[in-house]
């Protein structure tokens, strides 16, 4: 996943708050930091991902790049293909939808 910087304190907070356990918010922190890297582009526009990222992702020649709310998530992709394979038809991603909306969606927070 790619975090705007915003974004990604508000996910370690998000995770800070709702640990059940000291010792559970230890092992998430260093899960988090120490796989996460601050990414810079090139001259050219260009951003590259460290190793390790691209074999966590399983990205060999290609990658997919795909918004995901405030985030982006990049795949490699044939992980992308047999992910999405199911709702590439209208029945299969309505069923997806209709289990996600039985179970609820959060009111988006009210402005200060």
């Amino acid at each position: 996943m790619l975090y705007p910087a915003e974004e990604f304190d508000a996910l370690v907070e998000r995770y800070r708050r709702t640990s059940e356990t000291p010792a559970e918010e230890r092992e998430f922190n260093r899960r988090l930091f120490g796989s996460a890297r601050e990414v810079e582009l090139d001259a050219q526009g260009r951003l590259l991902l460290a190793a390790d990222h691209r074999t966590f992702a399983r990205i060999t020649e290609r990658a997919v790049f795909t918004g995901v709310g405030n985030v982006v998530e990049v795949v490699g992709e044939e992980v992308w293909d047999a992910e999405t394979a199911d709702l590439d038809n209208a029945s299969s991603f309505t069923q997806l939808h209709d289990r996600v909306n039985a179970r609820g969606v959060a009111a988006p927070p009210s402005p200060a």
